[in-house]
C-alpha cells in the first residue's frame, strides 16, 4: 500500500503544492482575523461557530498543510539520478548514428518518451486547436495556466507518452515535440511506432521502407503511405510537418526504432515509457532482435536509474 500512496505522491505533487499553498494562506489568515468585531459578528452562529472551531486549531491546520507541501515539493522534484539518464541518452544516440558524425546531429535522435496517466500541462495533443483570444477556453486558461482541452480528440486524463528527454536537447525543448495518446480503454488506438513499443513491450522498429516526406511535398498519397507505416492518422503526420517545428524544409524520420522501458516499483513491475530512435537517414538501425542486444545495457542502466521515479 505504501508504494501506491508514494507513487500518488509523485504524480500528484504539483497540484498538492497549490492546494497546500491556498490551504496555508487560509490558516494564516484565520490567525490573523477578529472574527469577533463587524463584519463577522454578523455571520450566522453556525458559520461564526464553524469558523471558531478552524480558528483554535489554525496552528496545527498549518503544521499539517506545511508538512504536505514539503513532501510533494520534495517528490515532484527531478530524480536525483536525471544527469545519468541524460548521459546514457547521448551515448545511446552516439552508438546508434556513429557512422553520421559528419552529419547534422539534430537529424539522427535519441528520445526519451514517459507514460503519463492525465497529459501534463505544458504538452498539447497534435489534434488539440489553437486557443482563441478571448473565448471562454483563452479566459480559463489565463486563470489556471493550464488548457484543458490540449488533449484535443482525447480525454486529458486518457493515457500518454511525452517526450521527457531528448539527445543534445534541453527539457524545454521536448515539449514542442510531438505527444502520443495511448488511450487506457482502446488499446487500439494507441499512435505511431512508440505506442506500439509500449502496447506490445516488445522492440518495434521500421527501417528502410519510410518513404521521404517533406514539407514540401504536397501529396496526399506519400502522407497516407507513411502514417499507415507509423501507426499515425494522416492528420498527425500533417501537423508534425506543418505545425510541430515546421519549416518549408521540414522532413519527417526515415528511420524510427522503439524499445521500451519498465521499472521495479517494490514487487510491481510497472510500464515507464519507451527510448525511440529516430533518423532522416533510411536503413540506420538494425533489425529488432539485434537493437535490443546493442542497447540491452544502456536500456538497464536506464531502468536502474530511474527506478521508482514514476
Amino acid at each position: 500500500m505504501a508504494q501506491y500512496q508514494a507513487r500518488f505522491l509523485v504524480r500528484h505533487s504539483q497540484a498538492i503544492v497549490n492546494a497546500s499553498g491556498l490551504l496555508a494562506s487560509f490558516s494564516i489568515w484565520l490567525l490573523n482575523s477578529d472574527f469577533k468585531s463587524a463584519p463577522y459578528s454578523e455571520w450566522p452562529a453556525f458559520i461564526q461557530g464553524l469558523v471558531t472551531f478552524l480558528q483554535i486549531y489554525s496552528w496545527p491546520l498549518f503544521s499539517i498543510v506545511c508538512v504536505f507541501w514539503l513532501g510533494a515539493l520534495l517528490a515532484g522534484r527531478d530524480p536525483s539520478n536525471w544527469p545519468l539518464v541524460n548521459f546514457l541518452v547521448n551515448r545511446a544516440r552516439d552508438r546508434a548514428y556513429q557512422t553520421l558524425d559528419s552529419d547534422i546531429r539534430h537529424h539522427h535522435r535519441v528520445t526519451l518518451f514517459k507514460y503519463e496517466n492525465r497529459l501534463p500541462k505544458q504538452y498539447k495533443h497534435w489534434s488539440s486547436e489553437p486557443v482563441k483570444m478571448y473565448s471562454l477556453r483563452w479566459i480559463f486558461q489565463l486563470i489556471f495556466r493550464r488548457d484543458f482541452k490540449r488533449g484535443g480528440q482525447y480525454p486529458v486524463k486518457s493515457g500518454w507518452l511525452v517526450p521527457v528527454m531528448r539527445s543534445d536537447s534541453s527539457t524545454e525543448e521536448c515539449y514542442i515535440a510531438s505527444t502520443f495518446a495511448v488511450p487506457k480503454n482502446n488499446q487500439d488506438a494507441y499512435e505511431g511506432i512508440v505506442g506500439r513499443s509500449y502496447k506490445a513491450q516488445s522492440t518495434v522498429v521500421k527501417t528502410n521502407d519510410l518513404p521521404l516526406l517533406k514539407s514540401s511535398n504536397n501529396g496526399r498519397r506519400l502522407w497516407n503511405q507513411y502514417a499507415s507505416k507509423t501507426h499515425c492518422s494522416t492528420g498527425m503526420i500533417e501537423s508534425m510537418l506543418t505545425v510541430v517545428e515546421g519549416g518549408p524544409d521540414k522532413r519527417l524520420p526515415r528511420t524510427i526504432g522503439a524499445i521500451p522501458i519498465v521499472v521495479q516499483v517494490g514487487d510491481d513491475t510497472v510500464r515507464w515509457g519507451v527510448m525511440v530512435f529516430d533518423s532522416k537517414a533510411a536503413g540506420i538501425l538494425p533489425d529488432s532482435q539485434q537493437l535490443n542486444a546493442m542497447f540491452s545495457t544502456t536500456i538497464e542502466g536506464i531502468q536502474k536509474a530511474i527506478g521508482g521515479t514514476l
